[in-house]
């Protein structure tokens, strides 16, 4: 289970670098957006994978916060007039 915690983690951080390496502020809302639903996936595999109940709790963190967070930024794109796929 440590491997998988550690797994999640590090491409967690993988993910997130891209969207600051973003080069117009379109870019950077289409890369967040896509980042964050990576994370809601990341969270619903630790919930379905855990044996303990910290990782378990972690993957609800991570699924709900960044749903919120997706929402969030959509709103945004959409004020802004930027299309994301």
């Amino acid at each position: 289970m440590r491997r998988l915690t550690c797994s999640m983690i590090a491409s967690a951080l993988f993910m997130t670098a891209g969207v600051a390496f973003a080069d117009t502020p379109s870019d950077f809302l289409a890369k967040a957006l896509q980042t964050s639903m990576n994370e809601v996936e990341l969270g619903k595999l630790a919930q379905k994978n855990a044996s303990s109940g910290g990782v378990n709790a972690l993957g609800v963190r991570l699924q709900r916060d960044h749903a919120r967070l997706g929402k969030v930024l959509a709103n945004v794109a959409q004020q802004k007039g930027v299309t994301v796929s």
